[in-house]
C-alpha cells in the first residue's frame, strides 16, 4: 500500500511530528490508516518513474519497486534519498481531504542523493548551490537560517 503524496510537511520538531493531506476520495489511505503506522519515502531525483507509478490509482505498485520492510513492517523504498518512520497520531477532518499527523519513529537518509522535486505541475531540479567564495559570510535575504534535526 502506498501513494504519491504532494502535501507532506514537517510539523513539529518537540516531539518530532510530521504531517500530510490526502484525498477522501483514496482508497489506499483507509488500507494504511488501520495499520497505524506509515513511512514517508522522500524520493531522489532519479526516481519520476516511482513517483508517477504511486500515483496511479489501482493495481500493484510495489510489483516494480524494490523495497525492504522498515518501521513496523513499513515499505521502505530502496534509493529513496530518506525514509521517515511514523506512527499515526491524529487524523482531521480537512474538507475533501483527511490531514494525517504522525510521531517520527525512525529517520534515516542518504546524503549522496538529491530529492527529487515536483512543483507547478512538473519535475524539476534543485539550484546548485553558490560556489564557496560567492557570498561568504553574507545572510541570504530570501533564506531563513538552517535547522537541524536531531535524531529520534
Amino acid at each position: 500500500m502506498g501513494f504519491t503524496c504532494k502535501s507532506f510537511s514537517s510539523l513539529s520538531l518537540d516531539p518530532p511530528l510530521v504531517s500530510f493531506a490526502v484525498a477522501r476520495t483514496s482508497r489506499t489511505w483507509p488500507l494504511m490508516r488501520d495499520t497505524s503506522a506509515f513511512c514517508v519515502n522522500v524520493l531522489a531525483r532519479e526516481q519520476e518513474d516511482v513517483s508517477t507509478a504511486f500515483a496511479r490509482s489501482g493495481g500493484d505498485r510495489f510489483r516494480q519497486v524494490s523495497w525492504s520492510p522498515g518501521h513496523r513492517g513499513t515499505p521502505s523504498l530502496d534509493g529513496a534519498c530518506a525514509w521517515i518512520g511514523c506512527d499515526l497520531l491524529h487524523e482531521y477532518e480537512g474538507g475533501d481531504h483527511a490531514i494525517v499527523v504522525g510521531r517520527v519513529a525512525s529517520l534515516r537518509a542518504d546524503p549522496g542523493r538529491e530529492p527529487l522535486v515536483f512543483h507547478r505541475g512538473r519535475y524539476r531540479a534543485l539550484a546548485r548551490p553558490e560556489g564557496p567564495q560567492q557570498n561568504r559570510g553574507k545572510p541570504d535575504p530570501g533564506r531563513a537560517p538552517a535547522r537541524h534535526l536531531r535524531s529520534v
